[in-house]
């Protein structure tokens, strides 16, 4: 890597303060990598839920706004390896992230649930 170039590898090609919940809408369905690490793993986008209580605090330029994304069953637990990255072709890269493992929307399902959160 170049001298002048100041980029970690985790840091994605998207400005994180320009990103909107508008921006992951159109993919919701479609498959999505996590990047943790040296570990990438792939993901479903399962919805966008902007924070319409918040909306548009004093200083803040967008409204609060969260992704939900499902691994399969199979998820292996990426947490604590490196600084999270979500990257999608055609949608670029974003990071460094803070991906955290949920609670599945409903009781019973089996998949593994990640969320971000976007201030």
């Amino acid at each position: 890597m170049p001298d002048d170039d100041k980029t970690a590898p985790w840091e994605g090609d998207r400005d994180m303060a320009a990103v909107a919940a508008d921006h992951f809408k159109d993919h919701v369905g479609t498959e999505f990598e996590i990047v943790s690490g040296q570990d990438a793993q792939s993901v479903v986008l399962v919805s966008v839920t902007e924070n319409e209580d918040h909306a548009r605090l004093p200083g803040h330029a967008r409204m609060p706004f969260s992704v939900l994304f499902k691994g399969g069953p199979e998820f292996q637990d990426i947490a604590g390896l490196g600084s999270d990255m979500i990257r999608k072709e055609g949608f670029g890269s974003l990071g460094p992230l803070l991906v955290t493992r949920v609670l599945p929307p409903e009781l019973g399902l089996k998949d593994a649930y990640l969320e971000v959160c976007f201030n």
